[in-house]
């Protein structure tokens, strides 16, 4: 009788992991977050108009730090062969019809609901003209290294308060 228990309960807590490992790779492999997306972007008044995978020259501008190419972790799942990381990060870029670019950033650990994360890819201000230099005297902004003129008090590309 004690034994017929012990199988009951292994049975259940068997099912019990079959489906949270199921729902995992439901959530790494197949989930688009496409309502959470629209709903972003409904409350920002932007329209969507292309989604992508980051290249390399999109890093250099990311409001996100780059995953490195190999990650180590000592825990991993192996269902059917596959092994499975607990935690999973991916990026998106979203581009829309008012030339915004927004990054994605779509965390997945286990045994809980998936994090999206949504910033803003920073503008770049162009270079100041020569003109508009003139024969005023010039220093780079510290964090950025926009050209600044003396007479600045805050950088207009990062903000930056210089007083």
């Amino acid at each position: 009788m004690y034994n017929e228990f012990i199988l009951i309960g292994l049975r259940i807590a068997f099912v019990i992991l079959l489906w949270l490992v199921l729902r995992l790779i439901y959530q790494i492999l197949t989930k688009p977050f496409s309502n959470e997306i629209e709903d972003y972007l409904e409350k920002q008044n932007l329209t969507f108009k292309n989604k992508r995978k980051p290249n390399n020259s999109d890093w250099q501008d990311s409001p996100f730090k780059k995953p490195p190419l190999i990650k180590f972790s000592l825990a991993t799942l192996k269902v059917g062969g596959i092994r499975i990381p607990i935690e999973d990060e991916k990026h998106y870029i979203l581009e829309t019809k008012e030339n915004e670019t927004i990054w994605i950033k779509e965390e997945t650990t286990f045994l809980l609901n998936p994090k999206l994360s949504f910033k803003r890819s920073p503008t770049k201000k162009p270079p100041r003209s020569q003109l508009e230099i003139g024969n005023q005297e010039t220093f780079k902004c510290p964090a950025c290294n926009y050209d600044l003129i003396v007479t600045d008090d805050d950088c207009p590309d990062c903000g930056l308060s210089l007083v």
